[in-house]
């Protein structure tokens, strides 16, 4: 089973663009998971 589960990153974020000054903001994202791809199967033989 694959679970998501909540976690915080601190991307630097641009307080002002001339004076070149950033504060770390910590940010709540969703992490985990799975990505499941369907396909389509034209045939299929089991050996």
């Amino acid at each position: 089973i694959c679970r998501t589960r909540k976690g915080l990153v601190s991307p630097m974020t641009a307080v002002d663009q001339t004076l070149n000054t950033y504060i770390p903001t910590p940010v709540e994202v969703e992490v985990g998971g799975a990505t499941v791809f369907t396909l389509k199967v034209e045939s299929f033989e089991k050996m």
